[in-house]
């Protein structure tokens, strides 16, 4: 199984994927194997497969919440939404009470299965379950924002920072879809000042302030929230220069003020 791993992460699945049956007909009691199998199977696209070595692997060694969640991903590319759902939620179950913010692992996949249970829940136009299955995935990560990389599962830590901020965007465009801007600002508000923002948070929240200044009609409130976006904007280049969504955001909203604005 050991040369079965160096094969999956050199991405070498079909080789990998001989090598796990040649594993598990040796002997078929490992669920590792079977996981393994698994993994690979996902990564060629092969569903119906990968999820009957996750079922079986899941059977032998029950409660790996990483295995739940590649499980879900392949009922959910089969079209099977309701096992997805069922695979995610046992998985989410498992994230820790209290959570242990030097313990990212065990956080990891609860937290990635509820993100999975919000896309599923838009997905369905069910916004409020959404809402709420995006609220508990940010909170799950939030103990990590702030925890610095050189601790034990390092790579976890930074996974669960990247999470944060997408499910943050997230919520924020949840709540932009159905009309409520004020709530969606609100939320990219809250994520900015969090340790691990990124800059595509900052530049969501430009397109926020872009918008209203849109459906402004007062020239003056018009002229306000367009030197808000181009803030935003600005400050997602101090995190990542030459971003060019930023840069372009910062152009057209400096752009658009009227001759008495005035450039920041």
């Amino acid at each position: 199984n050991n040369r079965a791993v160096k094969l999956l992460k050199e991405q070498k699945y079909e080789v990998a994927a001989d090598e796990l049956r040649k594993a598990i007909q040796v002997d078929g009691s490992v669920a590792s194997f079977h996981a393994n199998l698994g993994f690979a199977l996902r990564e060629l696209r092969r569903f119906d497969e990968a999820g009957a070595s996750f079922e079986t692997a899941l059977r032998l060694s029950p409660g790996n919440a990483e295995v739940e969640v590649q499980l879900g991903v392949c009922y959910w590319e089969l079209g099977k939404r309701d096992l997805s759902r069922r695979a995610w939620e046992g998985a989410a179950a498992r994230l820790p009470s209290p959570i242990d913010p030097w313990n990212a692992a065990a956080a990891f996949w609860p937290a990635r299965a509820l993100e999975r249970l919000g896309e599923l829940a838009r997905e369905e136009d069910d916004p409020e379950r959404a809402r709420l299955t995006y609220e508990r995935a940010i909170r799950a990560a939030v103990p990590f924002l702030s925890r610095p990389v050189a601790v034990p599962s390092a790579a976890f830590v930074e996974d669960l920072k990247e999470m944060a901020m997408r499910n943050y965007q997230r919520l924020a465009w949840l709540y932009a879809d159905h009309g409520d801007l004020v709530s969606a600002r609100a939320v990219l508000e809250n994520a900015i000042l969090s340790p691990g923002r990124r800059a595509y948070v900052h530049s969501s929240l430009g397109y926020l302030f872009s918008t209203e200044a849109l459906a402004a009609s007062v020239a003056s409130e018009k002229d306000a929230l367009f030197l808000r976006a181009a803030g935003a904007y600005r400050h997602a280049l101090e995190i990542r220069p030459n971003d060019p969504v930023a840069l372009f955001g910062a152009g057209m909203s400096l752009a658009a003020l009227s001759p008495k604005a005035g450039a920041p």
